[in-house]
């Protein structure tokens, strides 16, 4: 694969290592690396934490907002609902 791509062996090789610390990739030492098996409780417990952090940004956004910028997006709204 890196010679396909003009690389070197090593940046391949740390990327592998970051992919398998946080089990995205299983390596396999003496036979190579492949994509780990999905777990499926973590998918629910995935699309928990983002939609309380996606929750948590949009609340800091919108106590931030100018009016300015408010009066903008609700145009940008309204045109978008027109069309």
């Amino acid at each position: 694969m890196f010679f396909i791509l003009h690389l070197s062996r090593t940046p391949v090789r740390e990327a592998l290592i970051e992919l398998s610390k946080v089990g995205l990739v299983e390596i396999q030492p003496q036979r190579g690396s492949c994509i780990a098996k999905i777990v499926y409780e973590l998918i629910g417990e995935s699309r928990f934490m983002r939609l309380m952090l996606e929750n948590a940004v949009l609340k800091l956004a919108c106590e931030s907002i100018s009016q300015e910028y408010m009066d903008k997006l609700k145009e940008y709204l309204r045109m978008e609902t027109i069309s």
